[in-house]
């Protein structure tokens, strides 16, 4: 299955390119953006919505319990178990608006940082472990179970030396090794790194 959008003039629209009829517009199921899609055919939207395209039904996440107030969530990545990495969106006037959050049924929402203008968990494994920025320079992990970690913290002193860049795009796999983007300021060297 294949999800994400289409655009006609200035409007976006949520497809399912591979749908049996052809691509089809979600627009009609209340989703926007599709992120994310596991092998149990459920995708995670930006407006904290999970589909499943076996049955078409979609269901709100919600928000994480209150207080603090929240006014959205936003669905960046989804597990084979539906558990999805994302960011709760605070009611606030001021610039600290977003938290990275973790979706897991039954519980709902867990908040995993402060609140910040950066703010949000854009992977997660089948282990329920999370990649997610807090602010501008810290790559976090939190890992099911034992805890929190700045990325960069956990490199071997061998290659201590090596900066990770803050990306939305690293990536966890369910051994724990994680995809980054990495630079040695020794020599300039900038590449794609796996983390094991």
């Amino acid at each position: 299955d294949i999800v994400g959008y289409s655009r006609t003039g200035m409007f976006r629209y949520p497809v399912w390119f591979t749908s049996p009829a052809g691509v089809m517009d979600l627009n009609p199921f209340g989703v926007f953006d599709p992120q994310s899609i596991n092998d149990q055919r459920q995708f995670c939207d930006r407006l904290g919505k999970r589909m499943d395209l076996d049955t078409l039904t979609v269901e709100s996440l919600g928000f994480p319990p209150s207080p603090p107030n929240y006014q959205a969530t936003l669905g960046y990545a989804i597990n084979e178990f539906g558990q999805v990495a994302g960011t709760a969106v605070l009611t606030t006037s001021t610039s600290c608006v977003y938290q990275a959050a973790r979706y897991v049924d039954g519980p709902g929402w867990n908040v995993l940082s402060p609140c910040s203008p950066l703010a949000n968990a854009h992977d997660i494994n089948d282990l329920g472990d999370v990649l997610y920025q807090a602010f501008l320079v810290y790559r976090l992990l939190h890992l099911e179970g034992i805890g929190e970690f700045d990325v960069q913290d956990l490199l071997a002193p061998s290659v201590a030396d090596w900066d990770i860049a803050t990306a939305f795009s690293m990536d966890i796999n369910n051994a724990r090794q994680i995809a980054v983007i990495a630079t040695d300021p020794g020599t300039g060297q900038t590449g794609a790194a796996l983390l094991d």
